[in-house]
């Protein structure tokens, strides 16, 4: 089995919003998908004891540790490094005590918040239900992806860097190609 590490690149802000929340948010998300320790020391290079001090912030991990634990238990790595993280058809929100939450996303809320590219309000009678999905999609994690990499970024990168966030951007419009194809399929077939 090919062991692939993604580099995983954020901001010094980040990583000590990581470093403050991690503990109990993986203890949180270990419970709230019934994943033992032991399940997670078996996906991940990591012992026992490591995973305790976690729980108690004696040890933070690295971006590419927490990618990993995330990829092992089945969350996406803003699970770690956000208030909110999308999965499935759910929104997984933190409160202030680091308790997980989640809300089906319904599609009169998907409408409250979001924009088309000229600016103006989405609204229901103004699009199909593909069209506000693919909308969401687009604008909260492909467009969200950029402008936070624009805003952490004060110094330039080289080459090779460049690539690899070409490489994680390519990824995210993947995901956003697929909803945005399956809404041309219905639309085809009206």
């Amino acid at each position: 089995m090919e062991n692939k590490t993604n580099l995983v690149i954020i901001s010094e802000d980040k990583v000590q919003y990581i470093n403050r929340h991690f503990g109990a948010r993986l203890r949180n998300v270990l419970n709230h998908f019934s994943v033992s320790i032991a399940d997670l020391i078996k996906k991940v290079n990591v012992s026992r004891n490591s995973v305790y001090k976690y729980f108690d912030a004696r040890m933070y991990p690295t971006p590419q540790m927490v990618l990993q634990i995330s990829e092992a238990i089945g969350v996406p790595f803003e699970c770690f490094s956000e208030d909110e993280f999308e999965m499935g058809d759910y929104v997984y929100m933190w409160d202030e005590h680091n308790q997980l939450s989640r809300k089906k996303i319904e599609l009169k809320e998907i409408t409250s918040s979001c924009y088309d590219s000229t600016g103006n309000r989405i609204t229901n009678k103004d699009y199909s239900p593909f069209e506000l999905i693919s909308a969401k999609a687009s604008n909260r994690k492909a467009l969200n992806t950029i402008i936070n990499f624009i805003k952490d970024s004060v110094s330039s990168v080289d080459e090779p860097t460049k690539q690899v966030i070409l490489d994680m951007l390519f990824d995210d419009m993947k995901d956003v190609n697929k909803v945005v194809e399956e809404y041309n399929k219905f639309k085809n077939n009206e």
